[in-house]
């Protein structure tokens, strides 16, 4: 999985004979980290939000401002599967 400065995420799925793209577009500004667990995408944007959405249905679960620049580290919790850690920078 891939972020990109035209505010997309494409998904490539390599175990394919013949891989298909997946292209994702949430985020209204350049998309500077991403971390997935299972079916679960966390993505955030050079704006600061960040999305937690369904790679299933390419529906978003929540989304929310959570820092004043860019959200660029984003890591789920090993052992808790619905904390997010998240950091920033400009």
């Amino acid at each position: 999985m891939s972020g990109s400065r035209d505010n997309s995420i494409v998904q490539h799925d390599l175990r394919l004979k013949n891989p298909k793209v997946l292209t994702i577009l949430l985020h209204q500004t350049e998309v500077c980290g991403i971390a997935a667990k299972d079916q679960i995408v966390a993505s955030g944007g050079a704006s600061g939000k960040v999305n937690i959405w369904d790679l299933r249905t390419e529906g978003i679960i929540k989304s929310h401002k959570m820092h004043q620049s860019a959200a660029k580290a984003l890591k789920w919790c090993p052992w808790k599967c619905d904390l997010l850690a998240s950091g920033g920078g400009t």
